[in-house]
């Protein structure tokens, strides 16, 4: 399943023009790097979001929020499911 173009599109429009701020294709997904480092991207349907360890509990704590691992970086992803996204303030 190829990612949600929709939603990469509300993501650029939420991000907008920040410094430092590049988008970028990889293994079928999208992400946004922000001086380097994934800040946030999409895998198919799902948003995945960097929200450091003092946030950690709180995000895993929302709904349809579970724990995204790619290279050993524990990411978080919310997981659509026919809901609106809200981890950062991304809704419909």
């Amino acid at each position: 399943m190829p990612y949600d173009e929709n939603l990469v599109q509300r993501i650029r429009e939420k991000l907008g023009e920040m410094p430092g701020l590049v988008e970028k294709k990889m293994l079928g997904a999208v992400g946004f790097m922000l001086h380097g480092n994934l800040a946030c991207g999409v895998n198919k349907d799902a948003l995945i979001v960097r929200v450091g360890p003092e946030n950690d509990q709180a995000a895993l704590a929302r709904p349809h929020t579970r724990r995204f691992n790619i290279r050993g970086l524990s990411l978080l992803c919310h997981c659509r499911q026919n809901n609106p996204i809200s981890l950062c303030g991304l809704e419909q």
